[in-house]
């Protein structure tokens, strides 16, 4: 699964007093199957936020769009969130 995602809604993140839209990498879908969660929220989801910092976090279905990618532009910002994770130098 090679899927980056976009907030519909900036207000749905607001850092410092500024809203601003996440877009970044779905890594998990749970939507189908036993992994179907109850919360309601269907995507496991990581980003960095415009301060640099990697983000964490759940969205459902309708709160975001969903954009197929090929798996090198997948893996370019897929590494890119690791190496910083990793507090070293893109």
């Amino acid at each position: 699964m090679n899927k980056f995602f976009i907030d519909k809604d900036c207000e749905l993140n607001l850092e410092n007093g500024l809203p601003f839209f996440a877009a970044g990498i779905i890594e998990q879908d749970f939507r189908a199957g036993i992994k179907q969660l109850p919360s309601g929220k269907d995507f496991a989801v990581v980003f960095i936020d415009p301060w640099g910092i990697i983000n964490r976090a759940w969205r459902a279905f309708d709160d975001i769009r969903i954009i197929d990618v090929d798996s090198c532009d997948f893996e370019i910002l897929k590494d890119a969130i690791e190496i910083l994770e990793r507090g070293l130098e893109v």
